[in-house]
Parts: structure tokens; C-alpha cells; sequence
């Protein structure tokens, strides 16, 4: 029993060890937001060792510090070696940038600065979200969007590539404003850039082309500025997509008389560069260096004869915690394609809810913005606010709990309480926000605390009533 005790407690430590260096000192020293790819690996290991226990308990733990400290050297090297082309910002958008459109007309989730032409897996593939910002459509006026491009050389046919949309500025008619001009200055030389918005719908994003004159652009800082004019009618709202993953301090939105920096993020908005042959090469090996990096560190960390006999003797339970995670994986990833729909039925039911209990609400539904109108407080209900989030986490906890037991449990009763739970959570969101929405109304002083602090009180709540609820009706007989 005290051996057993000691593996548990070895094995917790070194996937201590192991999840703080891939999910906080790889991304530190790389300064590269990687969270997603390295959780869902150090998700599939976490889930192997809680249900390969009974198999591992007896292996050797012991391993050579010598070998460990080269393996951890090596993985070190890969992982930097992995983000170097990410070092210039124009060169990588050059190779990385894609986009995937979102059928829920937000503009969110809409540009991925990250894709590899050879290995295109999901489970190790890092995403990161896009903003958009807006110049006013109604004033036009010391109102536009910079951005400084630093060029080490110029390429031979340069293209100015940027990510945007648009939208009605006072409501959704779908149809561009033919008095709206927008024009693009290159070193003070204007591009009439109206046609490419033209080409998109209202509310839609599409990666934007222009190609300029090679005598316009210099080696070093180039001042690229996009603005509008408008000669008649409603005017149109101008969005530029901007991100969060490198802070260069070289976009700017123009304030009434002066351009302010945009920090901490980035406008999606480069010169399409000429890379070197090398530098495409380190782009597309950067996913494998990446996956070797992390393999490497396994073996630093846990020691060469644990990872031998864990593939020797687990492999069914190494197998079962990828598939597992990549489901997991594809629930999320329904989840977002079904949160704007999941957010609009939130909406509605804090409203009905708020009608019923006497209180006089009023409702917005539409393509880009949920939101309830109590008094003098709006509650905006966005595609995180909608209960999605909750039920994935709900979704991921449960299963860990449930593992841990797993033949103690009757099979089709835990599928029920999944379903239960799932549900439960939703309703219980829904029970959050109109709480909040009230607080927000009479006591805004409380708001903050209460966003803060109710939803995890709900959640406590929710698993103190859930959880003997399931032990008493899913677990099998003569089992506690």
C-alpha cells in the first residue's frame, strides 16, 4: 500500500513538472500563445494516468538525471527552434495566415494565424481569435486605421494584404452605401480600395488583396492608412480585424486630430513578403519540431524505462485518452458553432423570465449583438456568456470523476447524467444572468462582485446537489 502511495505521489509531481513547463515555461520563453495545442496533450496524458494506474503501479520510476538533462536540453532547443519563424510578424503572416468562416455572421473565431501546408492536424494545431475594429460610418471625419510595415527589402511585386468587413452603420440594409469611397494611402499615395468591399456581404469577413507599385514602398518604416469619405446617405462602418499575438506597437486608429497607438494588438495588415526558401522550410518543420519538443520532454521528465513500459504495457489506455480528448475536442468545437444559437435562446428566456416576474425588459435579437435592456442596464449575451463554456467544462470534469470509477458505474445511467448534467448546466446560466441583469440594473455598485463571484457559487451549488444524485442512482449495487 505505501509503494502505491509513493507512485501516486511521484507520478503527480513529475506531471506537475511536466505541465508547468509545456503550459507556462515553453509559452513564456517563446512568448507564443500555444495554450490550446500543449492543454490537449498534457490532457491526454493527465487522463492516461488516471485510468493506467492498475498497470503502471509496479514500473520503475527511477531514471538516469544525466539523460534527462540532455533529453530536456534538446527539447529546449526544439521548441525555440520551432517558433523562430515567428520572430517577424509580416514574414510569418506571409506563410501562416488562413481563414474559416463562421456561418454565425459574428466576427469572432474568423482569421487563424497558423496553418501548416504539410501536417494539418487539429489536435496540435494552435488558433487564436480575432477583434474587429470600426471607424464610425456616420462621421468619417480624422477618423481612419495606420499601420507601420517595416521592410527589410522590397518585394518585386508587392501586395498589401489585410483581413475586414462591414456593416450598416445605423441598421442592417445589406447593401453597400454607393456614395461611400474607401481609399488605402501607401506613403501618402492613395489606392481607391472600394471595389474589394463591394465584393462582401454585409457582416462577412474575406482576407482583402491590393497590389501597389514597387516605387511605393521604401526599405525600412512604410506608413499604410485606410480611410473613408462619404458624399451622401447613411455611410457604412469600416472593420479592420486585429490580434492579440504579437505586441510590435505599429497599428493605430486615428481620434479626433491625432493617431492613437492600438495596444496590445496587431492589425491584420502586411506586405505580402518574398520569404526565403530556408524560412519556409523552418515554417512548415515548425509543427514537427514542436510535437519532437514535447516528446523529448516526456522522456526528460519521466525518466526512458517509464516510457518504454507505458507503451509496452498501456497501449490500449493511451489510445483510449487521445480519442477521448479528441472527442472532447469536437465537442468544442460544436459548441462554438452552436453558442450563437445557444446565446440567442438565453437571451430570450432571461427576457421571458424577466416579463414574468414583473420586471419591464426589452429585447434586441440580431445578426451581431444579443442583449436585454432592464432600466438603465444592458446585458449583452455573447458567445462566451451563453452557457457553452460551462457545459464543456461540465463535460471535460465529469469525465475525469467518472474515470476515475469507471467499473463501479452503471453505463447507462452515466450517459443519463451527462445529458442531466449538460442540461442543468445551461439552466443554470440562464439563472446567473438574469440575477446579474437584475443586480446590474438596481445595484450596480454590486455588479462586479457579482459576475465575479455568483457563477461559481452556482456551480458548487450545482455539484453538491448533482453529484450524490449520481452516486445514489448510477452506482452499482454493493458498490459505495
Amino acid at each position: 500500500m505505501g509503494f502505491k502511495k509513493d507512485y501516486l505521489q511521484s507520478i503527480f509531481i513529475r506531471f506537475f513538472i511536466f505541465s508547468v513547463i509545456l503550459l507556462l515555461v515553453y509559452p513564456l520563453i517563446t512568448s507564443f500563445a500555444v495554450h490550446k495545442s500543449h492543454f490537449l496533450i498534457t490532457s491526454v496524458f493527465g487522463i492516461f494516468l488516471l485510468i493506467a494506474n492498475s498497470k503502471l503501479k509496479n514500473i520503475d520510476l527511477k531514471f538516469n538525471w544525466k539523460k534527462s538533462l540532455v533529453f530536456f536540453i534538446i527539447s529546449s532547443l526544439l521548441i525555440i527552434l520551432s517558433f523562430l519563424p515567428y520572430k517577424n510578424f509580416d514574414n510569418y503572416l506571409s506563410e501562416g495566415i488562413y481563414i474559416v468562416e463562421n456561418t454565425n455572421q459574428s466576427f469572432e473565431n474568423k482569421v487563424f494565424l497558423e496553418k501548416n501546408k504539410w501536417l494539418n492536424m487539429k489536435l496540435i494545431e494552435d488558433t487564436h481569435q480575432t477583434k474587429q475594429v470600426f471607424i464610425d460610418g456616420r462621421d468619417y471625419e480624422n477618423k481612419s486605421f495606420k499601420k507601420e510595415v517595416f521592410l527589410k527589402k522590397v518585394p518585386n511585386n508587392p501586395k498589401i494584404v489585410w483581413h475586414t468587413s462591414w456593416h450598416g452603420s445605423l441598421f442592417n440594409d445589406g447593401v453597400f452605401n454607393p456614395n461611400v469611397n474607401v481609399f488605402m494611402s501607401v506613403n501618402n499615395q492613395e489606392y481607391n480600395i472600394t471595389k474589394q468591399y463591394h465584393s462582401i456581404q454585409e457582416y462577412q469577413s474575406k482576407i482583402m488583396q491590393l497590389n501597389v507599385s514597387k516605387e511605393d514602398l521604401t526599405e525600412g518604416k512604410n506608413e499604410l492608412i485606410i480611410f473613408a469619405k462619404n458624399f451622401g446617405g447613411i455611410g457604412e462602418d469600416i472593420g479592420v480585424s486585429t490580434q492579440n499575438l504579437f505586441v510590435n506597437k505599429k497599428s493605430f486608429v486615428q481620434n479626433k486630430e491625432e493617431f492613437e497607438l492600438l495596444e496590445p494588438q496587431e492589425f491584420i495588415w502586411y506586405v505580402k513578403t518574398d520569404n526565403t526558401f530556408f524560412y519556409k522550410m523552418l515554417f512548415k518543420f515548425s509543427f514537427i519540431f514542436r510535437i519532437l519538443s514535447i516528446i523529448t520532454l516526456l522522456f526528460a521528465v519521466f525518466g526512458i524505462n517509464y516510457i518504454k513500459s507505458t507503451f509496452k504495457f498501456s497501449k490500449k489506455e493511451l489510445f483510449f485518452s487521445i480519442i477521448w480528448i479528441y472527442l472532447i475536442g469536437l465537442f468544442s468545437t460544436f459548441v462554438k458553432e452552436v453558442a450563437y444559437f445557444l446565446s440567442q435562446i438565453t437571451t430570450f428566456t432571461i427576457y421571458v423570465l424577466l416579463k414574468i416576474t414583473g420586471f419591464k425588459a426589452n429585447l434586441l435579437l440580431n445578426a451581431s449583438q444579443n442583449s436585454i435592456f432592464l432600466g438603465e442596464y444592458q446585458a449583452s449575451v455573447g458567445l462566451n456568456s451563453s452557457g457553452a463554456i460551462y457545459m464543456t467544462y461540465f463535460l471535460i470534469a465529469f469525465t475525469i470523476l467518472a474515470l476515475l470509477k469507471w467499473n463501479e458505474f452503471k453505463f447507462k445511467k452515466t450517459l443519463l447524467f451527462y445529458l442531466i448534467g449538460l442540461f442543468g448546466i445551461f439552466l443554470l446560466n440562464i439563472l446567473n444572468l438574469y440575477i446579474i441583469t437584475i443586480i446590474g440594473n438596481f445595484k450596480p455598485n454590486m455588479l462586479d462582485f457579482a459576475m465575479k463571484y455568483l457563477p461559481d457559487i452556482f456551480i458548487i451549488i450545482f455539484f453538491i446537489i448533482f453529484w450524490p444524485l449520481f452516486m445514489k442512482y448510477a452506482v452499482k449495487n454493493g458498490k459505495k
